[in-house]
């Protein structure tokens, strides 16, 4: 604003106290003019005609030059808009990146603790006598899982697997919240919550060099939704329901979602972006 007031040559303040004085000395001037056409002056009346058009003249100046000024003020709002939200959303993406280093440099820590604990382990049970440390390799060979070229490697997070709905437990929900939900829509269910929860913790468990940057974005808005109550558990949300062609958001799919939670399968929550998640129970696991 005060880049525009220069550019104008008059600060906005001297611009409205000048306008209120101009219209002021208007009403004087016309008040005047009243008075002299009452005294049938002509001379006078004149030049205080000529007065008043000079004083309205100037108004009329000030009030262009105000307008200009209003106009390439409204002109930037949209720029100054669109710099605060990208300013908010790098904000967002600093503290989210910020969260998910946090929670690496953790995990790793706790790795690395652990693997010293089986490293001493190993070295504390390891025998004496030579005779008893010398093992066929044959025999060793065999007692070693094996690993075919391009498998992954057992470093897969265990996903709490979600108990099969029985006939009985579904005959004893109320049919308003079952609607025309069948059983073998419910384990078509139970199994696409199953890879969901698969596909996302297996994500959140990758280093983030590995990640592209979709991924990135994708880990960090799950670390967004976290919350206290999410703490140590297994959740998924409203985001990944609209992805899932099982679990699509119509009539079914709300019921399914309802009788689960009715049966203490899911707990419905807010995550922390404000978007639903339902959090599995660990009974259920």
């Amino acid at each position: 604003m005060n880049a525009s007031s220069e550019r104008s040559g008059v600060p906005l303040e001297q611009l409205f106290a000048e306008l209120v004085t101009g219209v002021r000395l208007q009403s004087q001037e016309l008040k005047a003019l009243v008075g002299v056409c009452c005294l049938e002056e002509p001379a006078k009346l004149a030049e205080q005609l000529h007065r008043a058009n000079e004083s309205l003249k100037r108004v009329e100046a000030k009030m262009r030059t105000l307008q200009q000024y209003v106009a390439e003020e409204m002109a930037c709002v949209p720029q100054i808009q669109e710099v605060c939200r990208e300013a908010r959303e790098q904000r967002r993406r600093a503290q989210a990146l910020a969260r998910a280093l946090e929670t690496e440099g953790r995990e790793r820590r706790m790795n690395e603790v652990a693997n010293g604990f089986r490293v001493e382990e190993a070295k504390e049970n390891e025998p004496d006598s030579t005779s008893e440390s010398v093992v066929s390799e044959a025999s060793v060979a065999r007692s070693r899982p094996r690993h075919r070229s391009g498998s992954r490697r057992s470093t897969e997070p265990v996903v709490p697997t979600i108990a099969p709905v029985s006939e009985h437990e579904l005959s004893g929900v109320p049919g308003y919240i079952r609607g025309r939900v069948t059983l073998e829509r419910l384990h078509a269910a139970v199994e696409e919550i199953h890879a969901i929860l698969t596909v996302k913790y297996r994500l959140l468990a990758r280093p983030q060099q590995q990640l592209s940057s979709a991924q990135l974005d994708q880990r960090c808005a799950y670390h967004d939704m976290e919350t206290d109550e999410t703490a140590g558990r297994f959740f998924f949300s409203d985001v990944d329901v609209r992805a899932s062609a099982i679990l699509k958001q119509d009539a079914t799919g709300k019921a399914v979602l309802n009788v689960l939670r009715h049966l203490g399968r899911l707990k419905e929550s807010r995550g922390g972006t404000h978007c639903r998640i339902w959090v599995v129970n660990e009974a259920t696991g």
